[in-house]
């Protein structure tokens, strides 16, 4: 063996250490590139209006469990990138996507008048959220991607709720080919 060939050996062999070691609260260039697709293709499937992106990131919660339908590993280093709640960067707001303050969006559904019934007072958070985003499709909230050991696929989870019993939850399931992230497809995972 030459030391071309187990240094490449050497390299592959680390290779899934130094993925898994990418900074789960630190959101690098690649991250950017991959969002911004997932983003696009989320502002093309909600043709109503600008989205409302929160700043914060989402983590999926147990209602968007694919069990072991993933093999490639990715979605566990999105669940482990997840645990840290991460600020998403202004360079993902666009004129289609909007990136709000949490705290903004979460007052703005918190703003109903209080009301008779829990019902009732829901549905009106929905109403003083478009009240205080005129124009908004609803509200988008993205984990950070988590990436397969290899590096060339990656996974994001999104969350969209536009009302009291309208939202969906899913998976982007990303490729990276000729230096381009390309969306593979996507798996919904839950639907209000």
């Amino acid at each position: 063996m030459n030391i071309r060939t187990i240094g490449m050996a050497f390299f592959l062999l680390c290779l899934p250490t130094i993925l898994a070691s990418r900074d789960a609260s630190r959101v690098d260039a690649v991250d950017i590139a991959v969002l911004k697709v997932v983003l696009n293709a989320q502002r093309h499937m909600s043709d109503d209006g600008f989205l409302v992106l929160s700043s914060t990131t989402e983590a999926p919660g147990p209602n968007a469990d694919i069990g072991a339908a993933d093999n490639s590993g990715a979605v566990g280093d999105l669940k482990r990138r997840a645990q840290i709640p991460t600020a998403l960067p202004e360079s993902l707001a666009t004129g289609d996507v909007h990136l709000l303050n949490d705290r903004e969006i979460q007052q703005a559904l918190k703003d109903a008048r209080p009301t008779s019934t829990k019902a009732s007072s829901i549905h009106k958070g929905w109403e003083s959220f478009y009240s205080a985003f005129p124009g908004s499709a609803g509200l988008l909230k993205i984990s950070l991607p988590g990436y397969a050991a290899t590096g060339d696929i990656a996974v994001v989870y999104t969350s969209f709720r536009c009302g009291r019993l309208c939202g969906t939850g899913q998976y982007f399931y990303l490729r990276k080919v000729g230096g381009t992230w390309q969306i593979l497809v996507y798996l919904p995972v839950w639907v209000s």
